[in-house]
């Protein structure tokens, strides 16, 4: 980014504040068709930033409260992450024999990652457009400059 010019710049951060606040809705916009977090804490908890690095943008960041992986993993209190697969056969006893055991209903929500995924996809798209538009009228004004025109 040091040879580019300041609109160049300020092109560049305005398309990734607007790629990152889209992000963030989505990221909610996921939590509620999921039904995840009644209280919305983990909603109010989705905050974006953009780092930088001598005036230039350097990372690209996405925050949530740590309770945003449990529910991705489906662990929390009550289940531990290596015991999830053994869980089923806790609650199988439960349900068929009614043995008491402790077991918890929880299972994996699956917000994060193919909502995650799917945006820095769609962002490295957007930047690829970017990128190339300049190259080609770059292109173009390098043509011109070649072409004497006669009237």
């Amino acid at each position: 980014m040091e040879g580019k010019s300041l609109h160049e710049r300020i092109e560049f951060r305005g398309i990734l504040s607007d790629w990152l606040r889209i992000f963030l809705e989505k990221l909610r916009r996921e939590l509620k068709l999921k039904n995840i977090g009644k209280t919305q804490a983990l909603s109010n908890s989705i905050k974006g930033e953009l780092l930088r690095n001598g005036g230039d943008i350097s990372a690209v960041l996405a925050k949530f409260s740590m309770y945003g992986r449990f529910v991705d993993m489906g662990v929390g209190n009550g289940v531990k992450a290596y015991e999830r697969k053994s869980n089923s056969a806790d609650r199988t006893a439960a349900k068929r024999y009614g043995a008491i055991v402790s077991y918890s209903s929880r299972k994996p929500k699956k917000w994060i990652n193919k909502r995650k995924m799917a945006e820095v996809y769609r962002l490295s798209e957007i930047l690829a457009e970017s990128v190339l538009s300049e190259l080609t009228a770059d292109k173009m004004l390098g043509v011109l400059d070649d072409i004497d025109f006669h009237m």
